[in-house]
């Protein structure tokens, strides 16, 4: 059971001699190549201009406290997708490839395993180590155990049965045969994450945390907003949201065409704060939905260069897609429009926003 988990041409011509007088000195017939004419020199080019561009709005994201509610529904048991069985095969064969990796090198790259679960195979690979002996672990049996989707239908976890063969490639050693329960999180791009002692998930499920927040909404709100600012000389911006067109990409569209362009020149924010008001934690492996109302300074100059400043503060909804090493990734997904009402007018669309793209 100690291992369970290892789971790139020039011619000249004289004058012909007189005969009643005396010979003529020569003559020396200019060259018949004519000569090439001096080489011109090339203007430099000009200087290549830059398009218009500017830079996102600066967001300051206030260290404030929030509550952080826990998943109001559980995780749905769901038949294996088209592509799960072999995306989950290639996901513990990349793991085994890192662990083989760790073994020659010292070095852990491309395995996400973190907490109890990472030392316990760090340590059992650790004892595998053998002078004169070189391994390698080899997949030879799996099968998927089960399949776990959100609420919204994208696939969240898959769990498997793998049997691995320590293989000595070279050296005096036998091989090793063990077999063990392995969890891998994500919807295309399978990942072992944790591993089963036996009784229990060596890891389980985390809670995120304020300061894992805090961390992650560093980025996202600058992107946004940058789409509302502009100088003389930039065309419209478009919001593209991830997945495809959705009622919330409509609506933003919308107001972003519908800006005055002509009687505002350039359009910048200035001295904007992001504020968490709550998090609302989706699944157990950490999706959720951040509250955040964001306020600043609307600067607008007119043709003239006349500029004038205005306050506000808006609510925008942030998506958390959370990965299997623990870390996540915001998207804005909905704001609060005139009147209270949400643009995205209550579909916010997470089937076709939470997919791994590429």
């Amino acid at each position: 059971m100690r291992r369970l988990l290892t789971l790139v041409l020039i011619v000249a011509a004289c004058a012909p001699p007189v005969t009643l007088l005396a010979p003529a000195p020569p003559v020396t017939m200019p060259s018949a190549v004519p000569t090439e004419p001096p080489t011109a020199t090339a203007e430099p080019p000009p200087p290549a201009v830059r398009p218009p561009h500017i830079e996102a709005p600066a967001i300051t994201l206030a260290r404030n406290t929030f509550p952080i509610y826990p998943p109001s529904t559980a995780r749905i048991a769901s038949p294996p997708g088209q592509f799960t069985e072999a995306n989950a095969k290639l996901g513990v064969i990349q793991y085994l490839a890192g662990l083989d990796r760790y073994r020659d090198t010292g070095v852990l790259e491309h395995v996400q395993i973190k907490g109890p679960f990472r030392d316990a195979v760090l340590a059992s690979v650790e004892a595998t180590k053998r002078a004169g002996v070189q391994r390698k672990f080899e997949l030879t049996a799996y099968r998927i155990d089960r399949v776990y989707a959100k609420p919204w239908g994208t696939q969240a976890l898959v769990d498997v049965t793998a049997t691995i063969t320590d293989a000595v490639v070279s050296g005096d050693a036998a091989p090793e045969v063990e077999t063990g329960v392995l969890r891998l999180a994500g919807d295309r791009n399978l990942t072992v994450f944790d591993g089963w002692t036996g009784t229990r998930w060596f890891n389980g499920m985390t809670p995120v945390t304020r300061e894992q927040l805090f961390t992650e909404l560093q980025q996202p709100f600058g992107w946004y907003l940058q789409g509302e600012t502009w100088i003389p000389g930039l065309p419209i911006q478009t919001y593209h949201a991830p997945g495809g067109e959705s009622p919330f990409s409509k609506a933003r569209n919308a107001l972003l065409q519908g800006f005055d362009r002509q009687a505002v020149a350039a359009r910048t924010l200035v001295d904007v704060t992001a504020t968490v008001e709550r998090f609302d934690t989706l699944t157990e492996i950490g999706d959720g939905i951040a509250a955040v109302r964001l306020s600043g300074t609307v600067v607008r100059k007119d043709s003239a260069g006349v500029e004038t400043r205005e306050q506000f503060t808006r609510t925008v909804r942030a998506f958390r897609k959370a990965f299997a090493n623990g870390h996540g990734s915001f998207t804005v997904v909905d704001e609060l429009g005139p009147g209270g009402v949400w643009l995205s007018g209550g579909d916010i669309a997470l089937k076709d926003l939470d997919q791994s793209f590429g």
